[in-house]
């Protein structure tokens, strides 16, 4: 039992169920769209956000010296191992591909520095996701831009959502001056969740 904690811990520290999740947006979209599967992009997308969120999600903690490197060892060398896998599919991907994949990188690297503005949050981290998991995957098609605008606006507002429960959960333990939105709603927490479900 205890090693099947330590794997469950394992799993979600390091971003495998995210990375996962992204991945399957994007497989949602070639369907959605009748692309054929690209290796290539979908490998890319999965160990690109493994190091991407693994960034973001354990920037604060080292940047203020609480991410202590020996407990987080194991955790280190699978990012930087997805890290160099992220790197080997990039490298096989088209130069209109990797241009667009830098573009969203730029874009991932501002969000620490916009997360106190509380309120951008939500907004940027969907934006993050539709590129990635719509825009990305139809870089290599000619498709319709009326399909791909609805269906990146329809993402957008599925992750929105997603996200909303976190920033209620998260809303009583930010600091106030981050202003995210369900502060700047002022509900309490139990209010927030009785209008969630």
């Amino acid at each position: 039992m205890k090693s099947l904690k330590s794997l469950l811990d394992f799993y979600i520290d390091s971003s495998i169920h995210v990375a996962l999740g992204v991945y399957l947006l994007v497989q949602i979209t070639e369907n959605s769209l009748h692309f054929q599967y690209y290796e290539n992009i979908a490998f890319t997308v999965f160990y690109g956000t493994i190091v991407g969120y693994n960034f973001l999600k354990y920037f604060e903690s080292f940047q203020k010296g609480n991410f202590v490197a020996k407990q987080h060892q194991f955790l280190i060398e699978f990012t930087f191992l997805s890290l160099i896998t992220t790197v080997f599919y990039f490298l096989q991907l088209p130069t209109s591909a990797q241009l667009f994949l830098v573009w969203t990188f730029c874009l991932m690297v501002v969000y620490p520095f916009l997360r106190k503005q509380g309120w951008l949050k939500l907004f940027w981290v969907s934006i993050c996701m539709a590129e990635i998991t719509v825009h990305f995957p139809a870089i290599l098609y000619q498709s319709n831009n009326l399909d791909l605008f609805l269906l990146g606006l329809l993402r957008f507002f599925i992750v929105f959502t997603l996200l909303i429960p976190f920033e209620i959960l998260d809303s009583e333990t930010d600091d106030k001056v981050l202003k995210t939105i369900p502060q700047r709603l002022e509900f309490g927490i139990q209010k927030w969740l009785g209008l969630w479900q």
